[in-house]
């Protein structure tokens, strides 16, 4: 397999984000427009305001979740600037997540202007916290500008986003391998491992691949002839978590639930615990002032609904 195949795979990939990122931007961008899927009731509204507290106590995977909801308008109204805010301060808790979504926002400049440089640096960051599909990107970035100059770098992040299971890195991993000019490659019966899972997952045309790779085989003598691709049995999916969902999607309440408590589940952003002394911070070994131990309730003495939003937390 040439560069140009490989490079035209990665374009390919490349594409489907921007088409991606094109969906994205279409997303009004005004202030309180109204949702189809606002939260309603009381039941509701008390799990978005226990949320809201859990980011103001410091945790970013509430603050990141919060940044979503309001940039897609998922149980409350979408308002980007209260979104940004929430991104920004997940950003600062080292969420790998917020910081490939910004990245996104700011290389779309879907809600003001371009940064592409602050885009770079962003998804450089997430890659360098183990966010596997900032690692991808990364690493097409380079196969399309400088593969050869950057292939230890490129192999790497595919090798170590591919062991988290990403779907892209096992196959550009895999494609990678069958250049004869690039400097890495998986061992042959590994490729041929990598690319099966793929192919019994319908994944792009790794099935294509495959037998091309199957049949130079044959014809060397390399490949038992009944080794074929085959088809996901029972025994395959067994053990793969499946949520089952009858006509309708999941529910908002069930994945709020499912997020706080996770997140209780850590027992340190509960207002109780040592705390970072500004709101919204979490208390890490990176945390500048150090943490302390604060008094019960002191990031907590807003009432939890109004508690919530980042222009309140000061940052």
């Amino acid at each position: 397999m040439s560069y140009v195949a490989v490079k035209s795979a990665v374009q390919l990939c490349s594409s489907l984000v921007l088409a991606t990122g094109l969906l994205l931007s279409a997303v009004p961008t005004t202030h309180a427009q109204a949702s189809s899927d606002i939260c309603a009731g009381e039941e509701c509204q008390a799990k978005i305001a226990k949320l809201k507290k859990l980011a103001l106590n410091g945790s970013p995977q509430a603050q990141f979740i919060l940044g979503t909801m309001y940039e897609f308008g998922e149980g409350v109204e979408v308002d980007t600037d209260i979104a940004l805010r929430y991104y920004q301060m997940a950003i600062k808790n080292r969420n790998a997540k917020a910081m490939y979504q910004m990245s996104a926002i700011l290389y779309d400049g879907r809600y003001g202007e371009q940064d592409l440089q602050e885009a770079q640096e962003l998804l450089e960051r997430s890659a360098d916290h183990g966010l596997p599909i900032a690692m991808v990107d990364l690493a097409k970035q380079m196969l399309v500008d400088a593969p050869e100059a950057k292939a230890d770098v490129i192999w790497e992040l595919l090798t170590e986003a591919a062991e988290r299971n990403n779907y892209e890195a096992r196959y550009l991993a895999s494609l990678l391998s069958l250049n004869k000019a690039f400097p890495h490659a998986l061992p042959a019966d590994e490729v041929i491992e990598q690319l099966d899972f793929l192919a019994r997952r319908d994944y792009r045309d790794a099935g294509e691949y495959l037998a091309q790779l199957q049949q130079s085989q044959q014809e060397d003598g390399q490949l038992a002839s009944n080794q074929t691709t085959r088809r996901p049995s029972p025994a395959d999916t067994q053990n793969v978590e499946r949520i089952s969902v009858t006509g309708q999607k999941i529910s908002l309440d069930f994945l709020l639930d499912v997020a706080i408590d996770s997140i209780d589940a850590l027992g340190i952003y509960d207002g109780n615990s040592t705390v970072s002394r500004l709101p919204g911070r979490a208390c890490t070994k990176w945390s500048n002032p150090p943490c302390r131990t604060s008094s019960p309730g002191i990031l907590t003495g807003t009432a939890a609904g109004d508690a919530a939003t980042p222009a309140d937390a000061g940052n």
